[in-house]
């Protein structure tokens, strides 16, 4: 009798937040990042990364943990891969993510936007993904940095990261809001300071 109870308990709530389905927009499949060899699937608002765990786990000890815990035997699969739900996620942040994991081809000297760089910082802080994080720390923390002597050396140039098109108010914005979010409080004076030039 025992037995046949513990065999209808439902399987630890923790194990099956692995996976399961969102409800409402229909998901749709990564045409860049749904691999043939992949054995689980991510999904991140509506759009669906066909990816390895081998790799995620290999960068994210979180991913490690989570692909540790075992599946219910009734999951729901989908070809014959479990789909684990990343609520909070930006699809567009994973995008510029997997870009870093898989880049098309070996480009040691690109710089990213400032919109690259946020979303890899965000997903790599959550994830803990250190390798990523203190690369991206290192490009804030160079291009902003905290003595007037490093600043001189950078200013009106630069030198870890890519404005592109947007060298501008928005972009110092952006750079302001990022280092209040993650708390990196060391690189706002020089941020403020860039800000407020190219306002007058």
């Amino acid at each position: 009798m025992a037995n046949a109870t513990q065999s209808d308990e439902r399987p630890p709530k923790r194990a099956r937040a692995l996976s399961g389905f969102e409800e409402g927009a229909p998901a749709v499949r990564s045409t860049k990042y749904w691999l043939d060899d992949g054995n689980v699937i991510l999904q991140v608002e509506s759009t669906q990364f066909r990816l390895n765990k081998s790799t995620l786990s290999f960068y994210s000890p979180v991913f490690r943990d989570m692909f540790s815990l075992p599946l219910p035997p009734d999951e729901p699969l989908v070809e014959n891969c479990p789909v684990v739900v990343l609520a909070g996620d930006r699809s567009e942040d994973w995008l510029y993510l997997l870009e870093v994991m898989f880049p098309p081809e070996y480009r040691p000297d690109k710089k990213p936007t400032i919109t690259e760089l946020a979303a890899v910082l965000r997903l790599s802080q959550k994830y803990d993904i250190a390798n990523f994080r203190r690369g991206c720390l290192r490009r804030l923390n160079g291009e902003f940095p905290t003595s007037l002597t490093e600043f001189d050396k950078v200013f009106g140039d630069w030198t870890f990261m890519d404005p592109g098109n947007d060298d501008s108010i928005s972009m110092f914005s952006q750079v302001i809001n990022l280092a209040r979010e993650i708390r990196l409080s060391s690189i706002l004076p020089a941020a403020f300071y860039l800000l407020v030039h190219r306002e007058v």
